[in-house]
């Protein structure tokens, strides 16, 4: 299978993360940063539901349609004017912003999609820059680097790595490692840095060196990851933005446009309910074949998502990827090709749940097959 690269249009994995978004709006471009972004479609500044709806079919477009970043500036001026928004900045900045950012992270997004389909014959990701005088000295030094794709380096170091960042990845076979005369690189050393808003006194925590503040993450774990930073990022929004972006809720696009997420999200972001995450039903149901449409996956906190582990993180994945669908009285047995199996039980607010792991899946043999891959 020919490796993925950054630009191949069309290219739907990055088309479906960013229809997937949800529109939040925001005042300021520090309301709401880090990993929360991989979920969340902002533009700073744009906090009426219609304006920032307009901006986000038109990056979707811009995406959809391999547009350019003047043709985008063309869809920009159209929506400005029509919503009379009066934006900070200059508009060639501006634009170049709000394009560059979300072409750059929905590529590197679904790229990571596409490397997790073929991480089995496919095992490594190399680090790459575009090789100008324009490369930052930090990224530089990464050029290169050949890591295994489940190696913990990828998840604060996988691109972009902050504003403007054209760094990215491609995945190597064992073969194009010998063919290359490549090897597994040494651990790269990280060295973290304090990092303080000058304006608010907001202590963002320590950052790598050389990745700019809130990108130390990677857009593709957060994208396919549990939406429990979503719920997070509502709640401690201002009261005003808050309100306005649990209104936004009711109109989403994409997957998100079910009635129970609409339900889920507020109650989640007022912290009524504890869950791990979110799974949109259409998910879910692409393997889980047994699963009704109308029913979302919600993974549940507490003891359980502690006994689950790191395995959260990675849930979607891992129901994309299934060999079989097993059947225990009301419980269905989802059983990936490696790792243990996820038992799901239907709750009576309309969500499956996950409650444990079966790790002998040897033991699920005797029960009804719902579906087989083989």
């Amino acid at each position: 299978m020919a490796e993925p690269q950054l630009g191949a249009v069309p290219f739907a994995e990055a088309i479906a993360h960013l229809r997937q978004k949800v529109r939040l709006p925001t005042a300021r471009s520090d309301d709401l940063h880090g990993r929360v972004h991989a979920k969340a479609f902002t533009v700073a500044g744009a906090q009426k539901a219609g304006l920032l709806a307009d901006l986000h079919e038109a990056i979707v477009a811009a995406r959809a349609g391999g547009q350019s970043i003047g043709q985008f500036r063309k869809a920009f001026d159209e929506i400005v004017t029509r919503h009379g928004w009066s934006y900070h900045g200059k508009r060639g900045w501006r634009t170049r912003v709000i394009y560059d950012t979300n072409m750059a992270t929905s590529a590197m997004a679904g790229q990571w999609q596409q490397f997790q389909s073929t991480a089995g014959t496919r095992p490594y990701l190399q680090y790459q820059t575009v090789g100008d005088g324009r490369v930052r000295p930090q990224h530089r030094a990464w050029h290169g680097t050949v890591r295994p794709i489940g190696d913990g380096f990828w998840d604060s170091h996988y691109p972009p790595n902050g504003w403007g960042c054209r760094c990215t990845v491609r995945s190597l076979s064992d073969v194009q490692m010998q063919r290359d005369g490549l090897e597994v690189s040494p651990t790269p050393a990280v060295k973290l840095t304090e990092r303080i808003n000058t304006q608010t006194g907001e202590v963002y925590g320590k950052v790598p060196v050389g990745i700019d503040v809130g990108w130390d993450y990677n857009v593709g774990k957060a994208w396919l990851g549990p939406d429990f930073a979503l719920a997070d990022a509502i709640k401690r929004l201002p009261a005003a933005t808050q309100a306005a972006a649990l209104a936004e809720s009711a109109t989403l696009s994409g997957l998100h446009q079910t009635a129970p997420f609409n339900a889920w999200l507020p109650r989640a972001a007022a912290g009524e309910i504890q869950t791990a995450g979110w799974l949109p039903a259409e998910a879910a149901v692409a393997t889980l074949e047994a699963a009704p449409a109308s029913r979302p996956l919600i993974v549940v906190a507490g003891d359980t998502a502690a006994s689950l582990g790191h395995a959260l993180q990675d849930l979607p994945l891992r129901l994309a990827d299934l060999d079989a669908v097993l059947q225990d009285g009301d419980t269905l047995i989802a059983v990936p090709r490696a790792g243990a199996a996820f038992e799901l039980r239907p709750g009576r607010d309309g969500a499956w749940y996950v409650t444990g792991t079966r790790p002998a899946v040897e033991a699920t043999a005797s029960l009804k097959p719902l579906f087989k891959r083989r």
